[in-house]
């Protein structure tokens, strides 16, 4: 009996360290898959989504229960024009570790760029949405413990996407 009692400690409190899995509700859409996502300090979501076999790429942001924005508004193959990737990574024996990664695009007067970087030596991961608008930039600040995936993916698609990748490790 003791060690029933014992195992099925140690199972309710393996389980507890299991960590939760992400519920996006309505921001990801039956087959899609997450691509890049994170909350943001006000509590609000950011997700980058992919239909399963890459036919479109969709960005939606708000909370489970409510798309506050999706650009673009139709999703079908013509989304991946509709966006542009920027990355750089450099790494080696003789640098610094550094990935910067960028997703931005253009809907109405509006300029949007999700933006993700890690200095990796300084330990210095973050993630932000920046809005332009008027010639003002507005900075909503992700949290990086908050991540999931990696605009890093998008260097691997540059026949879906405009892609400008710069890797310090291939000279």
């Amino acid at each position: 009996m003791k060690r029933l009692l014992f195992l099925f400690s140690f199972l309710v409190l393996f389980a507890s360290f299991t960590p939760p899995k992400n519920d996006y509700g309505i921001l990801l859409r039956s087959g899609e898959k997450v691509l890049y996502a994170f909350t943001l300090k006000s509590g609000k979501t950011a997700v980058v989504a992919t239909q399963e076999d890459n036919n479109y790429i969709v960005y939606r942001f708000g909370s489970k229960d409510n798309v506050e924005m999706q650009y673009p508004a139709d999703v079908d193959e013509t989304s991946w024009q509709a966006f542009h990737f920027d990355g750089y990574h450099r790494g080696g024996a003789n640098n610094d570790p550094v990935e910067e990664y960028s997703l931005s695009f253009k809907n109405g007067n509006a300029t949007y760029k999700i933006f993700y970087s890690d200095y990796k030596a300084e330990h210095d991961k973050q993630t932000a949405i920046f809005v332009g608008i008027n010639g003002k930039t507005i900075k909503l600040q992700g949290i990086p413990h908050s991540i999931k995936g990696s605009l890093g993916n998008l260097m691997y698609m540059e026949d879906l996407i405009h892609n400008y990748y710069w890797d310090d490790d291939d000279q």
